[in-house]
């Protein structure tokens, strides 16, 4: 069975035939590119009893599979981007806020590493469990949930001591039994707040390696990871560069949203 794809615009044929396939909960068996410049690639995808089907993907597709490489670059991204934002707000922006002091700052990290960890060593299992889309969009609502949390913070904070908003907790005289009362309780809702990023970010390498055991070319496989590994030196790269400008123009909080 042979189906054309031809109103879908030439850069983006690949994707839309992944995500039709995927749509119709089909099992993707291989991707053939057909010519060295690979202007048509067939997807084959098992419907049953024996039974197959290929989807005809034409023109220019880039045949590498770029399109999917930098949706998994784009992840790595975004999540060594989030696992970089306390350590780029905590001194000059946090720090004041909760009275914190490096005690509080590497108990947070101390533990986020263990849980993360701790983690990996499931994670895997789940993606298999799960599936590579759902594992994968599990991953990511995870984390995301997780880094949006950490906004959340100052406000639980301020609910569990009584003060009215962030202005009052720095107004808080140093040293004092409230002062460290506020930077207790800040530091375990951040805590909370980075256990679920760390379940959630876990499931990230896990299911990046099976998408491309399952959806790329042997002979592409090796690139392909070395693209989704690169995002995570990307993402650490541009985080300096963006998260204090975040932080300054619209609060630590919106740094981690």
């Amino acid at each position: 069975m042979k189906i054309g794809t031809k109103k879908a615009a030439k850069t983006s044929r690949a994707v839309a035939a992944f995500i039709y396939l995927l749509s119709q909960n089909l099992k993707i068996i291989k991707i053939c590119p057909f010519s060295s410049a690979c202007h048509v690639v067939a997807v084959h995808a098992e419907v049953g009893a024996g039974e197959a089907l290929t989807l005809f993907v034409g023109e220019d597709v880039g045949g590498d599979f770029g399109q999917f490489k930098e949706i998994l670059s784009v992840q790595g991204i975004v999540e060594f981007r989030v696992q970089a934002i306390l350590s780029l707000t905590w001194d000059e922006f946090i720090k004041p806020e909760f009275h914190w002091n490096e005690y509080h700052y590497g108990l947070i990290t101390s533990i986020f590493s263990f849980v993360y960890a701790l983690c990996m060593l499931f994670a895997g299992r789940f993606i298999d469990w799960m599936g590579t889309k759902k594992g994968y969009l599990w991953a990511i609502g995870v984390w995301s949930a997780g880094a949006c949390l950490h906004a959340l913070c100052g406000v639980a904070t301020e609910a569990w001591v009584g003060l009215p908003n962030a202005a009052a907790l720095r107004a808080v005289e140093a040293g004092s039994a409230l002062a460290a009362t506020i930077a207790m309780v800040s530091m375990y809702f951040f805590i909370a707040a980075r256990c679920i990023l760390a379940l959630g970010e876990a499931g990230n390498f896990p299911a990046a390696i099976k998408v491309t055991a399952e959806y790329f070319p042997k002979k592409d496989r090796a690139y392909a990871t070395s693209i989704f590994n690169a995002g995570a030196s990307i993402g650490a790269l541009f985080a300096p560069l963006t998260i204090p400008l975040l932080a300054k123009a619209w609060g630590w909080e919106m740094a981690f949203i």
